[in-house]
């Protein structure tokens, strides 16, 4: 159940990301700030991205001011309010082709991040076995290659944001471009 609860407590709460959410009663919205803040400062600090970390900034803002937002508003429109997942809910009506899609996306970046971990313990199991000159320039090339990576996909990501989504196909259209035109 959602209520307004004790104001010292619910500041208290609101300077953690979704705490105050959860404190309120909104656990969906609640844990789904939370996880964004934690994947931000993951993805941040295993890439060594420092400046990704500035989008926590904004994930805090956004929950704290939500809280006293939700706190501000009159009883009846606050408990009109629903819980809802910040990304889950708001999917398309076909949500097993979204996840389809992007669970690929996913499982990449999944992959990728474990490539990264691994390979950074391995070096550092290596160290004792390799020449420092060596150990140096395999340590200087592993720092780089996933903010390189990442910089890459960042602007992949850019350049298939401006081009928009795919113009979708007529079945005609479709069966033509497997079966190519015929005059």
């Amino acid at each position: 159940m959602t209520n307004k609860k004790n104001p010292f407590f619910r500041f208290c709460f609101s300077l953690i990301p979704g705490a105050g959410e959860m404190y309120m009663g909104f656990l969906k919205t609640g844990v789904s700030l939370m996880l964004l803040f934690i994947a931000i400062f993951v993805l941040a600090a295993g890439l060594r991205i420092g400046v990704l970390s500035m989008l926590n900034l904004v994930v805090w803002f956004y929950s704290f001011f939500h809280v006293h937002s939700l706190a501000d508003m009159p009883d009846e429109e606050f408990y009109t309010i629903e819980d809802q997942f910040l990304f889950i809910d708001r999917l398309p009506n076909d949500n097993m082709k979204f996840f389809k899609h992007n669970g690929r996306l996913a499982a990449f970046v999944l992959i990728f991040m474990g490539i990264v971990l691994t390979w950074q313990n391995m070096l550092y199991l290596l160290r004792e076995y390799l020449p420092d000159d060596i150990y140096g320039y395999i340590y200087e090339f592993s720092y780089s290659l996933p903010r390189i990576i990442a910089g890459i996909a960042i602007i992949a990501l850019g350049v298939r944001m401006i081009r928009g989504p795919k113009p979708l196909l007529t079945e005609q259209q479709k069966k033509e471009e497997r079966h190519g035109s015929t005059p």
